[in-house]
């Protein structure tokens, strides 16, 4: 049917356009899904997606190397404050806000530190001591998730749907943009739940009033497993966000802060795969009926009628 509107009214001039738009442009999309061009660059896409993923993979398994040795010095820790209160009785800081212990707040989820009774006598009424403990969380690598990215989802209208941090391990190496997350208070991208959320406690800490009187030992080896720790998280950040370095790129304008952060591969990588989730996107046209239907619709008498009539 050839186009049913005249260019004399506002709604005529919109409807003559949008009747040619629906019938020309779609017939030009049904007619792409032949073409090889689009599948080319799709595995073009994929390679790019597949090879940053690997590089990324690489570089993520041995951040996790050094976050297990962290848990593992973090265990240490665990053990000795514990062989200590199973041995000392105290005393312990009774007070939350009396604690002061910043060796012990590095590896401690302070946040979360509580007073509880121990070394309780008597039978009828008990008396007890009251002490402050918390838990020790393991470090963890922490990735900002976008699902209908990372599995090629493309039935959501939106790429970005469902974004949400996840805890990185050996299963998902390399995925989306990552951000370390330590088990303390002072988790540093502001998601500090996800380490109480998706790990047990390597178990509990107690607040000594002085520590170095009640075991000199225990306090001296603590003190240095907590150095040893923070020199490994240090790795880890420096790893992922960088620091500054000769701001020169061979090839390349002068850049201030340019940095050796893996997270700017990251950023590059989240790139090529919304690219990669585009170009599927692409390629899932709707069925032709969808164009005639349209058509259609503004074919239809009444339609046609009012649209043709709208003069603003």
């Amino acid at each position: 049917m050839p186009n049913p509107f005249s260019p004399t009214t506002t709604g005529g001039v919109a409807g003559q356009f949008v009747y040619t738009e629906i019938d020309t442009s779609g017939k030009k999309e049904v007619a792409s899904l032949a073409e090889s061009r689009s599948a080319k660059y799709e595995a073009e896409d994929q390679e790019r997606v597949n090879n940053y993923t690997t590089v990324l993979e690489a570089l993520d398994q041995d951040a996790l190397v050094k976050i297990q040795t962290i848990n593992n010095k973090k265990q240490e820790i665990v053990t000795i404050i514990n062989n200590v209160y199973n041995t000392s009785g105290g005393p312990l800081v009774s007070d939350i806000g009396s604690v002061n212990d910043s060796t012990a707040a590095k590896v401690v989820y302070m946040a979360g530190i509580s007073t509880f009774t121990y070394d309780c006598t008597g039978d009828e009424i008990p008396i007890c001591q009251v002490g402050v403990s918390g838990q020790v969380f393991p470090d963890i690598l922490s990735a900002w998730h976008y699902p209908n990215v990372e599995t090629l989802n493309i039935t959501p209208e939106f790429h970005r749907q469902g974004e949400t941090d996840i805890v990185v391990t050996n299963s998902n190496l390399g995925i989306g943009v990552t951000a370390y997350e330590f088990g303390d208070a002072a988790g540093i991208t502001g998601t500090i739940g996800l380490v109480t959320t998706s790990n047990s406690s390597l178990g509990s800490y107690y607040f000594y009033s002085n520590l170095s009187s009640v075991n000199p030992g225990a306090a001296t080896s603590i003190t240095n497993i907590v150095t040893e720790i923070e020199i490994l998280r240090n790795q880890v950040r420096n790893f992922l966000t960088g620091i500054a370095t000769d701001p020169i790129v061979t090839g390349y304008p002068i850049v201030t802060g340019v940095t050796t952060a893996t997270n700017k591969i990251r950023s590059l990588k989240s790139i090529s795969q919304v690219n990669l989730w585009f170009e599927k996107k692409g390629q899932q046209i709707p069925t032709p009926t969808d164009y005639p239907g349209g058509l259609m619709s503004l074919e239809n008498q009444n339609n046609a009628s009012i649209i043709q009539n709208y003069n603003s």
